[in-house]
């Protein structure tokens, strides 16, 4: 009888536990957390007129509570003015949303900006952040030119933007002799980038010709926003 008695006190004890657990994944106060951005762009440094990329979650842990995203707004300010120079309301839905878009005002390339950015949920959780960045100049044409490359000194090799990473311009198979080259914006000398580091290092402007220590067939990647580039042989 005795232990009839105290299965029952346990099983009346567990109730209120299963009560407090299954909720069928809706949000308690107990529970209940604001939403996570996670910035892939702007970082520090954002590329004139590409877009702005920030993945939201709703910040819960599915098994015990979440909360629908509402919506991500910003507010973009010129740096050190309390001057809005753009804003906008995006409405967002489920546990995890990408919100990528355009600025849609023209940013002066080499100012500096600030964008404060709230994230909500359904149940009125919030989450902000504030960056400051600056702004760089984007371009049409980057090339490889150099006596190192088929086209010597009087030509660019054309590269290729990356799809995915609108910085990073590439040259999936290129042949190479050993000699020199640079990289240059537009097919002209204003924007160039060179170092004296090979097969990889930082280009800076009117920087020294690369060497290219080994001829051979080479892909080569210059990430216009940090001057990173490299030649891996093939």
């Amino acid at each position: 009888m005795k232990r009839k008695l105290y299965s029952l006190f346990l099983l009346l004890l567990a109730i209120p536990l299963f009560n407090a657990c299954d909720n069928g994944f809706a949000d308690t106060e107990i529970f209940d957390s604001p939403p996570i951005m996670s910035f892939e762009s702007p970082g520090a440094l954002f590329l004139d007129g590409t877009d702005i990329i920030i993945n939201l979650t709703d910040g819960a842990n599915e098994g015990v509570s979440r909360s629908p995203l509402q919506t991500f707004s910003y507010k973009l300010l010129e740096n050190d003015s309390i001057t809005v120079v753009e804003e906008a309301t995006v409405s967002v839905s489920g546990l995890s949303a990408q919100v990528k878009r355009p600025f849609t005002s023209d940013l002066v390339v080499n100012n500096f900006y600030w964008l404060i950015s709230t994230a909500t949920d359904t149940k009125g959780n919030f989450t902000r952040d504030v960056r400051r960045f600056q702004v760089r100049q984007n371009f049409d044409l980057v090339g490889l030119i150099g006596s190192a490359t088929p086209g010597g000194w009087g030509a660019d090799t054309p590269m290729t933007r990356n799809s995915a990473n609108p910085a990073l311009w590439e040259i999936e198979t290129v042949t190479l002799t050993a000699n020199e080259a640079k990289f240059r914006a537009n097919g002209g000398w204003a924007i160039n980038w060179g170092a004296s580091a090979f097969p990889s290092g930082t280009g800076t402007q009117d920087g020294p010709n690369i060497p290219i220590a080994e001829a051979g067939v080479y892909k080569v990647s210059i990430n216009i926003i940090s001057g990173n580039y490299s030649f891996v042989k093939k």
